[in-house]
């Protein structure tokens, strides 16, 4: 599977012309443009990222084993900067990807939630110049003829940070805002994206796609319309699933991801400090390993396992629920969601980093709750990043299927 990646990650590197860089596009991000009120959704930059032909989308499809016979327009990529809020509500900006089609009009806009990423312009991040996730979902979705919004969340990309992790309030703040931005930067060329709205993401993304469903359908006057969630591989319950099975699990990334959800909710709630949390000598060590700098596997690898990483009475007052940190946990759990729309669930058996509970016991609580979900079941030997490989041409599928049925 990392052979996998790489393959796909040169082959986007080729096929897209890149426009500028990271460092010359901060230029957007000044403190006279910070300095936006209230109004939300503001686009103070934007940046052409790139465009492919029909033919070049469908080769690179082909070279990474995505279904490439749907392809029906060329792609334009541009990164858009944009106002929105953070984790105390305090005006910032914030970046993400937004793909067109180029021959056809949107039959629809997709948004898509990027993994996990420690680092700030890391390999998950999708307005990042040929690195991210976001270049391969642009050419699977835009080029079957839907527009693709996919934020790089507050805290990553070009936001300052920190970033809040697996944090629904501000994934679905900053989603919503660039769905705004979005909308502005496609009139801006001629383009009116509709008001259908179909929503998936992986991992990490995948509990933001419920946040934004929730934070779409309880919106009074919300302009758009959630369609379909397909979400793949997504930490939904974080309190009952995610946190304890990363707990006991001995996954080589385990560590990392707690230590960033910890570090996050110290920094949101302020309840806790980090030598309240973290053994010592680690609780001097991981504050500067999550200064946006450091990716997560190379954090993964300086971390002892959980159970010498955290305090034991830390871990024991969250095991019993009575931690500040347990409830934080289940304010952020996405698997109360009681959406309106069909809600597919995508997971792998073989998954250490995303155990599959999340997704069995999300589609239960929200059948319970009337919601029209079911669970997907990738294979018994799927794991965390096949997942996403395997489940993205298969939302795309259904999304297709949607789309002409609307």
């Amino acid at each position: 599977m990392n052979r996998r990646v790489e393959k796909f990650l040169s082959t986007v590197c080729l096929i897209f012309a890149l426009g500028p860089t990271i460092a010359s596009a901060q230029s957007a991000s000044t403190a006279e443009e910070l300095d936006c009120g209230n109004r939300r959704g503001r686009i103070v930059g934007s940046e052409f990222l790139g465009s492919a032909t029909r033919d070049e989308i469908a080769q690179f499809l082909a070279t990474i084993g995505w279904p490439s016979g749907g392809v029906r327009s060329g792609v334009s990529m541009r990164r858009l900067v944009y106002t929105t809020i953070d984790a105390h509500g305090t005006s910032t900006v914030a970046s993400g990807l937004l793909a067109l089609p180029t021959d056809v009009e949107p039959v629809g806009v997709v948004w898509f939630g990027h993994g996990t990423s420690a680092a700030r312009s890391g390999q998950s991040v999708p307005s990042t110049p040929g690195l991210g996730q976001g270049p391969g979902v642009a050419a699977l979705f835009a080029a079957g003829g839907f527009a693709l919004v996919a934020p790089d969340y507050v805290g990553l990309g070009l936001s300052p940070g920190p970033h809040p992790y697996l944090h629904r309030a501000t994934e679905a703040s900053a989603s919503l805002d660039l769905l705004t931005a979005a909308r502005r930067a496609a009139q801006e060329e001629k383009v009116i994206l509709p008001q259908s709205v179909y929503l998936t993401g992986f991992s990490q993304g995948g509990q933001a796609a419920l946040a934004l469903d929730h934070a779409i359908e309880t919106e009074l006057d919300s302009r758009w319309r959630v369609v379909a969630v397909a979400p793949i591989a997504g930490p939904y319950d974080l309190s009952g699933s995610e946190f304890p099975g990363l707990t006991d699990g001995s996954g080589p990334t385990n560590s990392a991801y707690l230590a960033y959800l910890a570090v996050s909710y110290i920094q949101i709630y302020g309840t806790e400090s980090v030598s309240d949390v973290f053994a010592p000598p680690y609780d001097n060590q991981i504050p500067p390993l999550f200064n946006g700098e450091h990716g997560l596997e190379q954090i993964a690898q300086i971390l002892p396992p959980p159970r010498t990483l955290f305090r034991p009475d830390f871990l024991a007052a969250v095991r019993a629920g009575t931690h500040p940190f347990a409830s934080q946990l289940r304010a952020n759990d996405t698997i109360d969601v009681r959406s309106r729309a069909a809600v597919r669930l995508y997971y792998g058996d073989a998954d250490i980093d995303v155990v599959p509970r999340n997704s069995q016991v999300a589609a239960m609580a929200m059948k319970a709750a009337g919601v029209q979900v079911v669970a997907v079941d990738l294979g018994a030997s799927v794991d965390h990043p096949a997942a996403f490989y395997l489940g993205m041409p298969e939302v795309r599928a259904w999304f297709d299927e949607l789309a002409v049925q609307r």
